[in-house]
């Protein structure tokens, strides 16, 4: 029998997504997660940055997935389920002026 079911719950997880606009500039959202393992019943916290550098006004909308990851030997299968709505946060309002010809 394999003994391979050790999973680190320490550190964090991050990730920066860039995002092309129709306006002009960009806009740049960092998420992190501050622990990779939950138990259910625990709050999970998730920090979002975003930093709107287009002509654009932005309303970011999050939702939370859990990827369960399911091994047979070399075998896996992998499925994502959503543990929230759609969350919708504030508007973060453009920075860039847009010009006009």
């Amino acid at each position: 029998m394999r003994h391979n079911l050790h999973v680190s719950v320490g550190g964090t997880v991050e990730k920066t997504f860039t995002f092309p606009s129709v306006g002009t500039g960009s806009i740049n959202m960092c998420a992190s997660v501050v622990r990779k393992g939950f138990e259910s019943g625990h709050p999970t916290e998730v920090d979002c940055f975003i930093w709107n550098e287009s002509s654009l006004d932005v309303t970011p909308r999050v939702t939370l997935y859990q990827t369960q990851v399911y091994m047979c030997g070399e075998r896996h299968k992998a499925v994502d389920v959503a543990l929230t709505e759609a969350l919708v946060g504030q508007v973060v309002k453009g920075s860039a002026e847009e010009c006009k010809v």
